[in-house]
């Protein structure tokens, strides 16, 4: 999984950095450009951009419907078998950096034994819209998967309830969600992977990824932090620490 530059939204950034982003906009243009004909060239399948979204919205339904399914069985303690629930089930929806947070996230949910968790996607509010095209090449240099950054917006309903009693509901939350969903791609068998999860970047980012992408140790926090689908915008966090 790559560290893909997602465009922030004008209006949430001051007027001074208008030039700059509308220029990386224009950048994102081009370079999903340039990777669409290199997919036409030197992958030669059909762009089938509305199935692919499709699958992609199918894998996100499933990953959430696993993660609460795993959530609510208490029989499976110990990490191992955890993980084995969990990747039998997504093994074909989700990559491996993925199963792994689902996990963390199952296993610390449990600790919560008087509880249970119901997930449910109510609707989907605009139309999934990819917004980073990336090619991916083999040894050779020549086109052999592909990585795409999906936003979806959804209205979503996570409802907590009484382990014991179903119909005691302790909390039940409606939210709007606009995620940017990162999705792996194998054209040559039609196969998607849900990969992770990215933010919109910092207005003060270039094109190009901050991140030492030949240090091991740096890629590898990344690839597990960026992997939690479920985790807030670090930003945010920042924001709520300096006005409290």
């Amino acid at each position: 999984m790559a560290d893909h530059y997602i465009s922030p939204k004008l209006l949430r950034t001051s007027i001074i950095k208008w030039p700059k982003l509308i220029l990386n906009k224009l950048l994102v243009f081009g370079f999903n450009t340039y990777n669409i004909l290199k997919f036409k060239r030197e992958i030669s399948k059909p762009l089938q951009f509305n199935e692919w979204k499709d699958t992609s919205i199918e894998c996100y339904v499933r990953t959430n419907k696993i993660f609460a399914q795993a959530c609510n069985n208490l029989g499976l303690s110990p990490t191992k078998e955890v993980f084995n629930l969990i990747n039998l089930k997504l093994n074909q929806s989700c990559g491996n950096h993925l199963i792994g947070a689902l996990c963390t996230r199952v296993l610390n949910f449990q600790s919560q034994t008087d509880k249970k968790v119901a997930w449910d996607l109510i609707s989907i509010d605009a139309n999934p819209k990819v917004v980073t095209f990336n090619v991916i090449p083999d040894e050779d240099g020549v086109g052999m998967y592909v990585q795409y950054v999906m936003n979806l917006k959804t209205t979503q309903k996570l409802t907590i309830a009484d382990r014991l009693n179903p119909n005691k509901i302790i909390t039940e939350t409606e939210s709007k969600v606009d995620d940017y969903l990162v999705y792996t791609m194998n054209p040559w068998d039609g196969r998607i992977l849900l990969v992770g999860k990215l933010f919109e970047s910092d207005a003060s980012r270039g094109m190009k990824s901050d991140l030492d992408v030949f240090n091991n140790s740096v890629m590898e926090k990344f690839l597990t932090e960026s992997a939690d689908i479920y985790r807030e915008d670090p930003r945010k966090k920042q924001l709520n620490g300096e006005a409290t």
